[in-house]
C-alpha cells in the first residue's frame, strides 16, 4: 500500500475504532499523537484540515479529500509520520484487520485467486 493510502486509511480506521470505544488507552494516546502530527503537517491546507476534522463523522465522504491533501502537501514522504503510522498499524491490527497488508485489485477474468495467509488451494480448470 502506498504511504498516502496508509496514512489516510489509518486516520479513517482509527477514528472509527475510537468511536466504538474499543481502543486501548495506550493505542488511543498514540493515535491522538498521530492525528495531531498529521494536523500540524496539513496546517497549510484548509481542505486537509477540514477533511481531517470531518473524517470522524463522514469517513467515506472525506477520505478522498484527505488523501489528496496529503499528496498535495507531500507529507506522504514524512519519515516521522510514516514511522508512527506503521507502529500504529501494528498496535491496531486486532481492530482493523491488517490494514495495508493485502491490497489486491483484480480486473477482468480471474480464476483461482487466493488472498490471505497460510492458505492452500488446488485448482482444476476445464475449458
Amino acid at each position: 500500500m502506498d504511504p498516502a493510502t496508509l496514512i489516510t486509511s489509518l486516520a479513517v480506521a482509527g477514528t472509527g475504532i475510537i468511536a466504538k470505544g474499543v481502543m486501548e488507552e495506550a493505542t488511543k494516546t498514540s493515535f491522538t499523537a498521530f492525528l495531531d502530527l498529521l494536523k500540524s503537517k496539513l496546517k497549510g491546507s484548509s481542505t486537509g484540515t477540514t477533511a481531517l476534522t470531518k473524517i470522524s463523522t463522514e469517513p467515506e465522504a472525506w477520505r478522498a479529500a484527505l488523501q489528496h491533501a496529503i499528496l498535495e502537501a507531500g507529507i506522504e514522504r514524512d519519515r516521522e509520520l510514516l514511522d508512527l503510522a506503521t507502529h500504529l498499524t501494528e498496535q491496531m491490527k486486532p481492530h482493523i484487520g491488517g490494514i495495508g497488508k493485502n491490497n489486491v485489485q483484480i480486473g477482468g477474468n480471474a480464476q483461482g485467486v487466493q488472498n490471505g495467509d497460510f492458505g492452500t488451494m488446488n485448482n482444476t480448470f476445464n475449458s
